[in-house]
Protein backbone atom coordinates (compact mmCIF):
# COMPACT_ATOMS: atom_id res chain seq x y z
CA UNK A 1 0.00 0.00 0.00
CA UNK A 2 1.61 3.30 -1.05
CA UNK A 3 2.13 6.00 1.49
CA UNK A 4 0.02 9.10 0.71
CA UNK A 5 1.72 12.35 1.61
CA UNK A 6 -0.61 14.72 3.49
CA UNK A 7 -1.25 18.17 2.08
CA UNK A 8 1.24 20.81 3.01
CA UNK A 9 0.13 23.87 4.97
CA UNK A 10 0.20 26.07 1.87
CA UNK A 11 -2.04 23.77 -0.17
CA UNK A 12 -4.57 23.58 2.69
CA UNK A 13 -4.74 27.36 2.83
CA UNK A 14 -5.01 27.54 -0.96
CA UNK A 15 -7.90 25.05 -0.97
CA UNK A 16 -9.72 27.00 1.74
CA UNK A 17 -9.28 30.29 -0.13
CA UNK A 18 -10.44 28.78 -3.42
CA UNK A 19 -13.40 27.10 -1.72
CA UNK A 20 -14.38 30.35 -0.04
CA UNK A 21 -14.11 32.20 -3.34
CA UNK A 22 -16.34 29.67 -5.10
CA UNK A 23 -18.90 29.85 -2.28
CA UNK A 24 -18.87 33.65 -2.40
CA UNK A 25 -19.36 33.61 -6.19
CA UNK A 26 -22.35 31.25 -5.93
CA UNK A 27 -23.94 33.36 -3.20
CA UNK A 28 -23.44 36.59 -5.18
CA UNK A 29 -24.93 35.04 -8.33
CA UNK A 30 -27.89 33.75 -6.35
CA UNK A 31 -28.44 37.12 -4.69
CA UNK A 32 -28.27 38.97 -8.01
CA UNK A 33 -30.69 36.47 -9.51
CA UNK A 34 -33.10 37.08 -6.66
CA UNK A 35 -33.07 40.81 -7.38
CA UNK A 36 -34.32 40.36 -10.95
CA UNK A 37 -38.11 40.82 -11.17
CA UNK A 38 -38.73 37.47 -12.86
CA UNK A 39 -36.91 35.50 -10.17
CA UNK A 40 -38.46 36.98 -7.05
CA UNK A 41 -40.13 34.34 -4.94
CA UNK A 42 -43.72 35.02 -4.03
CA UNK A 43 -46.52 32.82 -2.70
CA UNK A 44 -47.69 31.85 -6.19
CA UNK A 45 -44.30 30.49 -7.23
CA UNK A 46 -43.90 28.65 -3.92
CA UNK A 47 -47.31 27.04 -4.37
CA UNK A 48 -46.40 26.10 -7.96
CA UNK A 49 -43.13 24.50 -6.84
CA UNK A 50 -45.02 22.51 -4.19
CA UNK A 51 -47.54 21.25 -6.74
CA UNK A 52 -50.58 23.23 -5.63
Amino acid sequence: MPHIKPHSGFSKILLKVLGGGVLLAVLVIGFLGYLTPGMRINWETVATMCGF
